[in-house]
């Protein structure tokens, strides 16, 4: 008991040694640009994950619901996650796209899910990037209702794709917007 009560103690005071002359970053820092990479590039493996589960889908109008959703972070990724520096021209026929391809689901789990996706896509056109400014109760319920209903998928290939769309949204949203799972 005395030899991990001293290790536990020499492993702490390593840590305060290491960190005694460093000031703690304010809360409003901004990511160091290794960690905006380091996200760029986990956003980069999301859109690849997901692209590579679509050879596999027989139906039409999933793949079309997919090929779109891809289209809508291959924009965020081009901008490294800057959301107001999306060209919301080039955005808005793609969005639109999206939406035509989910207006025919039928009312069930699935459907759920792609309103939610496209609810999230819509708080993002409207405020132009900007997700300070949108509702953060709308991007709360909107991003667990999609989790809540992604969490109900069993097919692997499709909870692949949803998985990664969900740590996509986690990677733009507000952190209060990002809630986990319930």
């Amino acid at each position: 008991m005395k030899l991990t009560t001293w290790v536990c103690a020499g492993l702490l005071a390593g840590v305060l040694a290491a960190t005694a002359g460093a000031s703690p970053a304010p809360a409003h820092a901004k990511p160091k640009p290794a960690a905006k990479a380091a996200v760029n590039r986990a956003r980069e493996r999301s859109i690849d994950a997901i692209q590579a589960t679509l050879a596999a889908v027989t139906d039409d109008g999933e793949k079309n619901r997919w090929t779109r959703n891809l289209g809508l972070w291959r924009h965020v990724v081009e901008k490294k996650g800057d959301l107001k520096a999306i060209d919301y021209e080039a955005f808005r026929p793609e969005m639109a796209e999206l939406t035509g391809a989910i207006a025919g689901l039928p009312e069930d789990d699935e459907k759920e899910r792609w309103e939610s996706d496209e609810a999230l896509w819509e708080h993002v056109v409207d405020s132009q990037g900007d997700l300070a400014r949108a509702d953060p109760k709308q991007l709360d319920r909107w991003f667990g209702k999609m989790q809540r209903e992604a969490a109900k998928v069993t097919e692997p290939g499709e909870k692949t794709r949803w998985t990664r769309n969900i740590a996509l949204w986690k990677s733009v949203l507000p952190k209060p917007a990002a809630p986990a799972a319930k």
